[in-house]
């Protein structure tokens, strides 16, 4: 997975086993986005094939859309790789807008700038850079307008991609390994090189052995891989190439290889035979090999292999057949020899004459088995260089020869000189990368085939790598390990970091000569160590009337080098100036010795109390970015004390509140400090701890109540403490004078409350004042809040200290309301007091009483008889009988049981509390056990509080008439109107309270009289129950204003007649009916027929 820094990704590098045909695996990545914006990604997959495919991320920004994509330019190993960010940055709102743009770089980014594009062309931008482990550019993007767009380029270089190589010795051939990384920067398509020994042109393939990015499932010869891009080219333009090129695909940590295996075979087919029936036969033929030698240089036959058959056709006995080849220098060679029985064959096979077993003129070897490269039989010094050789096949007898095919091996003559292995690491650490100071020790494992004396000379160069410089020059024994040693300083490099490369050579006495590749020993900065040297946990005062200094130091120590660092190196002061927040102070260089020093002189900017420092390298020059431990100073201030309270005249007893106002040398308010007042007025001395004063920084103040002090001018001092600061006290001389009138405590009232009968009601009062004052007090009262004073009373007292007046008063009903008083004080000395104006008061209110009972429970009550009711009434505050004025007693009465109380009436008191009442019931009262109770009824006179008596009960004997209700004639109650014939319906409700027998009688009126009609019974008639009375009426009864009414009789001949009600008897309707002489009866006028009959019948109509 590539991404962006600005993307956090869980693993780039995501392996697959092998998947099976038709099936599916899933990859998963978790990522992370640092930043917001909308960032491209891509997915490379790299197996047989290479795919990519690509996506994006869109993290939305608070107000802008931004797309950002990383753009690689060409990337060769050993140069730094230059970058592109294109940062898109759209408006989509409706309003101009504008915000920061931070984007992250790849750690170790340098030569940065930024570039705003637009129609015009490129403009640089000024932009922010923050370096922590990867540097923050952050782009004032300025205002965007509404739907507008603003482009920006920020161009930056990362660390170079490094090939490092090793040569080993393999068995037999050739193997070079080339570790190809780039640390933590994942690159695409790097051009890599390597070079290789001349005499292996031809022979070298390149291979992938590994990778923290896995670009094939093992060992893979790449050298046709199209993503590769393998060419050979020939660097010393002698028509030999030496070196190969490739592109790596992907690179974070690849590992390649050049291999060579030391031998190549070829197989050609060929037609070369001998033959005679009747004697022996021999052909000769010219061969030159279809495949010259692979190489360019040092071409031998290793092994000539012949692919023969033979046929006898002799009679008897065995013969030679056989084939062999003319070698360069003239000696025949037999890759083929065999005695055949007659009459029999050799089957066709392969043979390089190993088991030669037959004899040719004295001679079948030597064979093409084992050739070597001493020999010079078979050998090709160039790869332009052809041979053809003479071959003979050939019969000792009758018979045929035949050779089908040739397969020989090409194998390289090994005569330069090899190094193996070269490698330079710290003296220090044994890396392969260090500080210039920690010094290099180069190797390289020397032999030769000849095994002689290697001259090796060991060459290093600077980037560009161009002008390489010889360092040392020495005879190495065959089969040695070169050794050197050599220590650098910083100005042996122009830059750094770097990469110093490195290469060796050697060259044997007969000449050959052979070199390495160039391998790069990466040099870094020094790490150095900032250790403490001076100042931590100082004290220094700050800014303001008085100021010092304290010296800050570290020492710096070269840890490569092992001694201090050199002079003018910048560094940095850090300083926190509110204890938590560190800022660039000071950016002093290195002396001489090593050592960064600061004079400290804190201003008014710094917090007072412990700020931290530290010192910090840039990285720049020589030695990398050191941070020292963080260490602590301690800043120091004056207090400065402004006393401006209290002034003028006090009066004893009162809170006099001490006030001042502390500040620092540099006029800042200080609101945390410990301050207090102290006081005196001749020998009389006091104290009192002051507080910050809230929403007032920097204020104090303390409350004294002096009741303890004296009379007196008094001198106050205001002391002010903190820590981190120096003290300082303030006298003010006569600031204030305190008086002492008299003091009016506890004004109170006995009793706090109660009714006006409880008077006399005790008003009090406690005087205290100076020793030897006569004090004067008057006592005051009015009613309601806005009544006015009336003087009650006056006494004094001398040498008062709580001496407590009383005054007394007397209420009666009429003083019922809240009552104010208050007291006036005036000593010898004209000092006056007096209490609150409003603030004391009570209520008087109206006595408290209770109801006895006299008589009148469980009386009887008639209608004709009454029931006497007898309380009496105590006035509890006044203690008495004695009810003066009179009191306004109420009773109730219960009509129908409990709950159902009804007010009777009320009567008064007499001298002596009785009230009595006289209970006559009416028909609202029910017979049986009522309740009676009375009250005080405080709607009639308020002298009194509302009080009620205990239940009583008096018995009810009454029997009061029948009741009745809905009386109805015909479903109405007046005004029917019908026919005398018609039905008559007469209906009513009756009910007793009693529960008597009613007798119900209706009474009509029709012809001047009333006339009982009908009578009908209510057997114990306790409910409600209506009566029909059915009535036939005669036309004698027609009258358009009859009357009706019901007479309800009890057991006790109470009686109750209704209302009466009217009511109108009509005439009947009559129908007449035909009977005869209707339609089908004749008459005739003529005296022979009879008269006809007429018949009709009459019909009331009630039927």
């Amino acid at each position: 997975l590539f991404s962006h820094e600005e993307v956090n990704v869980d693993s780039l590098v995501k392996s697959i086993e092998k998947i099976p045909a038709d099936n599916t695996v899933n990859v998963t990545w978790y990522v992370n986005a640092l930043t917001c914006g909308r960032f491209n990604l891509s997915i490379v997959s790299e197996g047989k094939t290479r795919d990519r495919k690509h996506f994006s991320i869109d993290i939305p920004c608070k107000g802008l859309q931004i797309e950002i994509k990383t753009i690689q330019k060409q990337a060769s190993v050993n140069r730094p790789v230059k970058w592109i960010k294109s940062i898109k940055v759209y408006n989509p709102q409706k309003v101009e807008f504008s915000e920061p743009i931070r984007i992250i770089l790849p750690e170790n980014s340098r030569n940065i700038s930024v570039q705003h594009v637009d129609k015009t062309g490129y403009r640089a931008v000024t932009a922010n850079i923050f370096r922590n482990k990867k540097p923050v550019v952050e782009i004032n993007s300025d205002m965007i307008q509404p739907g507008t767009e603003k482009e920006f380029l920020i161009e930056y270089e990362t660390p170079a991609p490094i090939i490092k190589t090793i040569q080993i010795k393999p068995v037999e051939g050739y193997l070079k390994t080339i570790e190809v990384y780039s640390g933590d920067v994942h690159y695409e398509n790097v051009t890599a090189s390597a070079s290789y020994p001349e005499y292996l042109d031809g022979w070298i393939r390149l291979v992938w052995i590994n990778g923290s990015i896995p670009l094939f499932n093992s060992k893979t010869d790449v050298t046709d891989d199209p993503n590769h891009n393998v060419r050979f080219i020939d660097t010393n333009n002698n028509g030999i190439n030496d070196t190969v090129v490739w592109t790596v695909p992907v690179l974070s940590d690849q590992v390649y290889g050049l291999e060579a295996n030391p031998c190549e075979t070829f197989t050609e087919s060929v037609s070369w035979s001998a033959s005679d029936k009747s004697k022996s036969a021999s052909e000769t033929y010219s061969w030159t090999p279809a495949n010259p030698c692979p190489g360019h240089l040092e071409c031998y036959m290793e092994n000539i292999s012949f692919q023969f058959y033979a046929d006898s056709l002799a009679s008897a006995g065995s013969d030679a057949y056989y084939a062999y080849i003319q070698s360069q220098t003239g000696v025949n060679y037999y890759p083929a020899c065999y005695e055949v029985a007659a009459e029999s064959s050799h089957p066709l096979s392969w043979s390089c004459g190993d088991d030669n077993d037959c004899t040719s003129g004295g001679s079948q070897t030597p064979n093409t088995c084992d050739l070597n490269y001493t020999d010079d039989a078979f050998y090709a010094p160039n790869q332009t260089d052809t041979y053809t050789y003479t071959v003979v096949v050939a019969t000792t007898d009758k018979g045929t020869s035949l050779v089908g095919g040739v397969e020989y091996t090409w194998c390289w003559k090994p005569v330069r000189p090899v190094l193996q292995n070269p490698n330079a690491t710290s003296l220090k650490t044994g890396l392969t990368s260090g500080g210039w100071g920690e010094g290099i020790n180069y190797t390289v494992y020397v032999w030769d085939p000849q095994g002689t004396v290697i001259n090796v000379s060991l060459l290093t160069a600077l980037p560009p790598y161009t002008d390489w410089t010889l360092i040392n020059y020495t005879p190495v024994a065959n089969g040695t390990t070169y050794m050197f040693t050599k220590t650098y300083t910083c100005s042996d490099f122009t830059s750094l970091p770097t990469s110093l490369g490195y290469k060796m050579n050697a060259t044997d006495p007969d000449g050959y000569y052979t070199e390495t590749d160039a391998n790069y020993f990466d040099i870094e900065k020094d790490d150095i160590s900032l250790d403490y040297y001076s100042g931590n946990g100082t004290y220094v005062n700050r800014g303001g009337l008085i100021t010092n200094s304290t010296e800050l130091a570290v020492y710096g120590n070269d840890l490569d080098a092992e001694t201090n660092i050199a002079a003018d190196v910048s560094a940095d002061v850090y300083i926190t100036k509110n204890g938590i927040t560190f800022e660039l102070i000071a950016s002093p260089k290195s002396n001489a010795s090593g050592h960064i020093a600061y004079a400290f002189t804190p201003d008014c900017s710094f917090e007072i109390g412990e700020q931290k420092w530290y010192v910090q390298t840039d990285g720049g020059g020589c030695y990398k970015s050191a941070t020292s431990d963080t260490f602590y100073v301690y800043i120091v201030d004056d207090l400065k004390n402004t006393l401006y309270e209290p002034t003028g005249t006090h009066i004893k007893g009162e809170g006099i509140t001490f006030k001042g106002y502390v500040e620092d040398d540099c006029g800042n308010p200080v609101s945390d400090a410990t301050v207090n007042f102290t006081f005196y007025t001749g020998s009389y001395h006091f104290y009192c701890e002051a507080t910050p004063v809230g929403g007032e920084p920097g204020n104090y103040s303390c409350e004294w109540s002096s009741s303890e002090g004296v009379e007196g001018v008094y001198t106050v001092t205001m002391t002010s403490k903190r820590t981190y600061y120096n003290s300082d006290t303030v006298t003010e001389s006569d600031m204030f004078t305190l008086k002492a009138p008299p003091k009016l405590d506890n004004p109170t009232v006995t009793p706090s409350s109660g009714g006006w009968g409880r008077s006399p009601y005790t008003y009090s009062i406690t005087v205290t004042d100076d020793p030897g004052d006569t004090v004067n007090v008057s006592f005051w009262l009015k009613k309601t809040v806005s009544g006015e004073w009336m003087f009650i009373g006056e006494d004094s007292c001398t040498d008062c200290n709580g001496y407590v007046m009383n005054f007394t008063y007397n209420y009666t009903c009429n003083d019922i309301e809240y009552w104010y008083f208050k007291f006036n004080a005036t000593d010898s000395y004209g000092n006056s007091n007096t209490t609150g104006e409003n603030d004391n008061y009570h209520y008087v209110s109206g006595d408290s009483v209770a109801l006895e009972y006299v008589s009148g429970n469980e009386s009887t009550a008639t209608p004709t008889t009454p029931a006497i009711f007898i309380l009496r009434v105590y006035d509890i505050d006044k203690q008495t009988y004695n009810i003066t004025p009179y009191a306004y007693i109420s009773f109730n009465v219960t009509t129908n049981g409990p709950g159902t109380f009804k007010t009777e009436g009320y009567n008064t008191t007499n001298e002596t509390g009785y009230v009595t009442f006289v209970f006559l019931p009416d028909e609202s009262y029910s017979s049986g056990n009522q309740t009676w109770l009375g009250f005080v009824d405080t709607g009639l006179s308020e002298c009194y509080n509302y009080n009620v008596s205990e239940n009583f009960t008096v018995i009810l004997d009454v029997n009061w008439p029948p009741k009745y209700r809905n009386e109805m004639v015909n479903n109405v109650q007046s005004g029917a109107s019908a026919g005398w014939g018609e039905g008559w319906n007469f209906s009513v409700e009756v009910y007793d309270g009693e529960g008597d027998d009613l007798n119900i009688t209706l009474q009509l009126n029709t012809q001047g009289d009333w006339v009982d009609i009908e009578t009908q019974n209510c057997p114990a008639c306790s409910s409600w129950t209506q009566l029909n009375f059915t009535v036939s009426l005669t036309c004698a009864d027609i009258n358009s204003s009859a009357s009706y009414r019901f007479k309800i009789v009890d057991n006790r001949s109470n009686t109750n007649i209704t209302i009466p009600h009217t009511f109108t008897i009509e005439k009947d309707n009559v129908n007449f009916q035909l009977i005869w002489g209707g339609p089908g009866n004749i008459s005739n006028r003529s005296a022979a027929y009879e008269n006809l009959t007429l018949i009709a019948r009459l019909y009331d109509e009630n039927g």
